[in-house]
């Protein structure tokens, strides 16, 4: 079995042997899926096996380096990279990676990363950046709301599309900017810790996603739900930092600048939040310091051109959801 994803041109080949660790991660780009025969270039190839990985034959070697849940060990130009759960080969020169394990909650996991990993970089080079927060489209704006992770963004979103079925969607957790301050969706799966009650969420699928070092999420793809994915929208953009309020009503204030450009600097130059494998993205060379500071100045770019267009607004988010989204909405002119 063999899936392709078309992420603006980075073309991805997902196959191997367990095919519902391919399909479910198929699912959860499936914005992405398109048809193999239309693409002869493959630029990121990745294997999918639920055998365990064969190290006998390996030397004996020091691990180049140590993190919180890898080891990283040196195989010539290859990398090889020990998850406890599951090994990952890395072929930098052909960009081909083969992740091993029988545990296809791991599988799925590191699968998952990976193609953010390799998928993101390759996205910024070409001027795609990305932000860790959620966007949708409404009748007058491009709305991004920035929260850290946990601070709320998917269960804002999903109040958000409950009461607004006309708005379009553009990203559950990680929109692209471009250069020139553009927002183009990147769609795929929302997360939450448990399924909402609502009549909208109980009409589409939830799939437990259980994590190696994190609690288990529930996830449900957007492309079941029946507001559609915003493209070449036009529309103002409207760029909110979300904070939390431990009681009160929800406020929100407007922003300058450089208030603005401290948010971005966190959720998009830093991109706390992101998802991606540090392991993949540095090579934990010299190099890497080139290659941060290139990527770096793209970011900064886009965070610069981002906060000069948007309408800036801190939010002010009260336990009470319904009362938040009621604000948002008198905001944006719904």
């Amino acid at each position: 079995m063999a899936v392709i994803l078309d992420f603006y041109s980075i073309i991805v080949e997902i196959s191997g042997n367990d095919e519902e660790v391919i399909h479910r991660l198929s699912q959860e780009f499936r914005y992405f899926n398109t048809d193999k025969k239309a693409h002869s270039k493959i630029d990121i190839t990745i294997h999918i096996n639920s055998n365990e990985f064969d190290h006998s034959s390996l030397p004996s070697i020091a691990a180049h380096k140590i993190t919180q849940n890898a080891l990283v060990y040196r195989l010539g130009e290859k990398r090889l990279i020990n998850y406890h759960k599951a090994w990952c080969l890395i072929d930098d020169e052909r960009m081909v990676v083969d992740i091993h394990s029988p545990d296809k909650d791991s599988l799925f996991e590191i699968g998952y990363l990976t193609i953010h990993s390799l998928v993101g970089e390759r996205l910024e080079l070409k001027g795609l950046i990305r932000l860790h927060a959620m966007a949708l489209e409404t009748k007058n704006y491009q709305l991004i709301v920035m929260l850290p992770s946990r601070g709320g963004k998917s269960t804002l979103m999903t109040g958000l599309l409950e009461k607004y079925p006309h708005w379009k969607i553009i990203s559950d957790d990680m929109p692209l900017i471009t250069l020139s301050g553009g927002v183009k969706p990147f769609p795929s799966k929302i997360s939450l810790d448990s399924p909402p009650e609502s009549p909208l969420w109980k009409t589409v699928l939830w799939e437990k996603f259980s994590r190696v070092s994190y609690p288990p999420k529930w996830l449900c793809s957007v492309m079941d739900l029946p507001h559609g994915i915003s493209e070449n929208c036009k529309k103002p953009i409207m760029l909110i930092q979300g904070e939390r309020l431990s009681s009160g009503p929800p406020l929100m204030n407007k922003r300058g600048f450089f208030s603005m450009m401290r948010a971005l600097l966190t959720h998009m130059v830093i991109g706390v939040g992101l998802p991606i494998i540090l392991e993949y993205f540095l090579h934990f060379k010299f190099s890497d310091f080139f290659k941060l500071a290139h990527l770096g100045t793209k970011r900064i770019l886009a965070a610069i051109t981002l906060s000069l267009k948007a309408k800036k607004f801190t939010i002010y988010l009260s336990p009470d959801r319904q009362k938040n989204i009621d604000l948002l909405g008198l905001y944006l002119d719904e």
